[in-house]
């Protein structure tokens, strides 16, 4: 109720002030051009008192039809400075255009010039003087000291959305940047204080505990230097980034992603559009991780239809809510075909039947179990279905004459000490030996660690963080490679592409990073101190578990392909016949007590063809 009254005296206090500052503008106008004492400006406004109310008029008028009074004077803009003055030439052209066709009354020139001067000023003057005050108004109850870096219009608009924002507690003291040309210049009023280098002297000078990183063009490394200058100084660091879907700028929290400050992927739209666009794609393991942002990243290019295909109800389900809402809005994703399948890879009754009646023309297959630990407990599941599971989509795809499909593998592929890796390698095998199929092009894809995904390491520091504070590593010096979920998924999109007969493709994940540095710097952004808000302690190695982890046998034997992350492992040459006689050979001990050592095993059996 106490909101709807103050609306009320707002609509009508607003364009009382305006008029009655019209009012005061065309009286002094008469005062200064006539020089009146207040005995003849009285007796002339009795005489004029028609000519005013023509006046009063002709402006409500007017700001009734642009609207001069739907604007919020704490946001008054250029734009609306532009309204108030073509609305204010209007009126008084109208009033001049009046009384030069009315002969009974007349009106000078020069008043007139006068009075707009006058009323211009006074309205856009009243509207500054309100905004200045509630800015004020709002600074007093703002405790939180911050800076923005960026100088630039990212900065800018950062600016303005802190400033007229109650949800931020924060009082802007200055603007930091790293052009030497800016130290001395002014945004909106505000100073440009220093260099990112000084960080740490600004905030011992100016008192502020935050910092804004606003520059939205800047790349992830030079974003991932600039966090940790402000970590360095010790200082809690936000993000400015524009929305791809609104355009519309939001402030969201540093993340492990800016951390880890790889760099940006570049994809050739053209050559992936080639193989996707109207075309029926499949993905098994649709639900995981890498799965359901490949087809994220796979409706961007406009397929005939999407084969989603998952063992797991919940994540198929979520990633269906999720297009679901998307089909609300993007229209172009309507024109997609989205089909949902619960099957497990290891039926072959139920991937012929997908095939079947699908007939889709690409296939990832990103189904597979992949947590070490667990797998060295079950090697026999591990077997099931992350090779035998994998044997039967590959022959599903050469049945019904798929024309690619492309295997995500993992750098625990390489030199294997658990069942996990064996099982990824003994697949890696199975691409090179079932290439010259003369069907379908066979392809594998191996990447390292990818950040946040289902069970890694990050979301369980995460709960261990908040739940225990305590955060448990296995060894001080172990190290993995790590890259974004969305960067995996356009790579191998991209690997795709490049796929034209049993290659194995390896991503450039560049530097292993240590499980440590990961830790402490996550405990850091959670607003905490490594060792002393939150303990680390050393469990060990599990089983199957290295120090580190390889992506390649030989590094200079790699071949390079048109993108510089991705390349081409070392060919090999398998005899298919002798392979998978091994492989149903293998299938047949499963139920051995030995099953993990003979798995571990079977990745050292030549299969090399005859000459």
């Amino acid at each position: 109720m106490k909101i709807g009254k103050r609306y009320k005296l707002r609509q009508i206090l607003l364009p009382t002030v305006d008029i009655l500052i019209i009012i005061f503008a065309h009286l002094s106008a008469l005062t200064l051009r006539y020089e009146y004492g207040l005995v003849n400006l009285c007796q002339h406004i009795a005489n004029k008192i028609p000519v005013l109310l023509v006046v009063i008029i002709v402006h409500i008028i007017m700001f009734m039809l642009f609207r001069i009074n739907k604007s919020l004077w704490e946001y008054v803009s250029v734009d609306e400075a532009l309204l108030i003055v073509g609305a204010i030439i209007t009126a008084d052209f109208f009033v001049y255009m009046y009384f030069a066709i009315e002969p009974k009354y007349t009106i000078s020139k020069s008043v007139m010039i006068i009075a707009l001067v006058f009323s211009i000023v006074g309205m856009l003057g009243v509207r500054i003087i309100y905004r200045y005050l509630r800015l004020q108004k709002r600074m007093m109850l703002k405790s939180e000291r911050a800076v923005i870096i960026g100088a630039g219009s990212g900065g800018n608009l950062l600016h303005k959305e802190i400033m007229n924002n109650d949800n931020y507690p924060t009082k802007i003291v200055g603007f930091v940047d790293d052009d030497l040309s800016k130290k001395g210049h002014m945004i909106d009023g505000y100073p440009i204080i220093g260099t990112t280098d000084q960080l740490l002297q600004l905030k011992q000078n100016y008192k502020f505990t935050t910092a804004f990183i606003a520059i939205p063009s800047a790349s992830k490394r030079s974003i991932k230097r600039i966090i940790d200058k402000c970590q360095k100084a010790e200082l809690k660091t936000r993000i400015m980034e524009i929305s791809d879907v609104s355009n519309q700028s939001q402030i969201r929290e540093v993340s492990i992603d800016d951390l880890l400050g790889r760099g940006e992927v570049r994809l050739d739209d053209s050559s992936i559009s080639q193989y996707l666009k109207h075309k029926r794609i499949l993905v098994t393991g649709a639900g995981g991780s890498i799965g359901s942002e490949l087809c994220r990243q796979i409706i961007k290019y406009q397929p005939e239809s999407l084969i989603m295909l998952d063992i797991y109800e919940n994540t198929l389900y979520d990633l269906q809510m999720e297009f679901n809402m998307l089909k609300r809005d993007h229209s172009n994703i309507n024109k997609i075909k989205m089909v949902y399948i619960i099957a497990n890879v290891t039926d072959q009754k139920a991937l012929e039947d997908i095939f079947a009646y699908h007939q889709p023309e690409v296939v990832y297959h990103a189904a597979a179990h992949k947590h070490v630990p667990l797998m060295e407990t079950v090697p026999r599941e591990a077997y099931l279905n992350n090779v035998y599971g994998t044997y039967r989509v590959i022959k599903a795809c050469i049945k019904y004459q798929v024309s690619k499909f492309i295997l995500i593998s993992t750098d625990k592929a390489v030199n294997p000490t658990n069942v996990m890796g064996a099982t990824k390698r003994i697949v890696e095998l199975m691409v090179q030996a079932m290439k010259n199929n003369g069907v379908t092009i066979l392809s594998a894809v191996r990447f390292g660690n990818v950040l946040n995904s289902h069970g890694s390491v990050i979301p369980l520091f995460k709960k261990q963080i908040e739940k225990t504070g305590v955060v448990t590593i296995t060894d001080p010096d172990i190290k993995r490679y790590f890259m974004t979920i969305p960067e995996a998924a356009q790579l191998v999109l991209q690997a795709g592409a490049f796929a034209n007969n049993g290659e194995v493709f390896v991503l450039d994940m560049g530097q292993p990073v240590k499980i440590l540095d990961l830790a402490e710097n996550l405990i850091r952004l959670s607003g905490l101190k490594p060792y002393e808000d939150v303990k680390i302690e050393f469990i060990g190695l599990r089983p199957g578990e290295k120090l580190f982890e390889e992506l390649v046998y030989d590094v200079d034997k790699c071949k390079k392909t048109d993108n510089d992350l991705i390349f081409i492992a070392e060919p090999e040459d398998v005899d298919q016949d002798a392979f998978e006689t091994a492989i149903k050979e293998l299938k047949d001990k499963l139920d051995d007590e030995d099953i993990k050592e003979e798995l571990l095993a079977f990745i050292y059996r030549d299969f090399s063809c005859a000459i």
